[in-house]
């Protein structure tokens, strides 16, 4: 008879072991006495979000080879790893592959936004017109006197050509009939014939 008790208590455990397997999941924990503990598997803390930066717009969109203009920048931005950051604007004036740094906004706060810069520029029209642009970048505030950008976004600014006009002495009239010539056709004199003479007067240009 204690034979078939026990047997009937093994069984009994079996069965209620069985039915434990489809609780939910758990991780044992073994403490420094040996014992151990039972916890639930806690949740991970999902990354930080990428910083983001995009010009939104340029005005004037067009400006003129040499004549200082003020142009106008938005940006939009998402500053997500840093507490605070800073905006800053540049534009390749000295190499058609380098920028220089004009203007840098005031401190801005973590979170997503968007400003606007004004600052003044002499355009340059490089050998190829696509090569005048604002870079425009992101960084954390304060920062090194040597650091690199969080994110940087550059675009092209359509530069036209400055058109000199032409000095004539005394031939004011047949001056507003030339067409006047940019930089890179401007040569230092132009000869003309006069109107039913075989005469030649020259025009100078600035």
């Amino acid at each position: 008879m204690v034979r078939n008790i026990l047997l009937w208590l093994g069984i009994t455990v079996g069965l209620i072991g069985c039915q434990s397997q489809g609780d939910a999941p758990t991780s044992t924990a073994v403490l420094a006495d040996g014992a151990s503990r039972e916890q639930e598997a806690q949740p991970q803390t999902p990354a930080p979000a990428d910083d983001t930066l995009e010009i939104v717009a340029i005005t004037p969109e067009t400006v003129i080879e040499g004549e200082p203009v003020r142009l106008r920048v938005t940006v939009k931005y998402a500053l997500n790893t840093r507490p605070e950051g800073e905006i800053s604007i540049g534009f390749n004036t000295d190499q058609p592959g380098e920028f220089r740094t004009v203007l840098t906004s005031e401190p801005i706060a973590a979170g997503a936004g968007e400003i606007v810069l004004e600052t003044d520029v002499t355009p340059v029209l490089w050998a190829d017109p696509d090569d005048f642009s604002a870079n425009v970048a992101l960084s954390e505030h304060p920062h090194p006197s040597s650091w690199q950008p969080l994110q940087s976004v550059t675009r092209v600014i359509q530069v036209e050509p400055y058109l000199y006009a032409p000095y004539v002495p005394g031939e004011s009239a047949r001056a507003n009939q030339i067409p006047k010539l940019n930089t890179y056709t401007l040569p230092e004199s132009v000869c003309y014939a006069g109107s039913g003479s075989a005469e030649l007067y020259c025009v100078a240009y600035r």
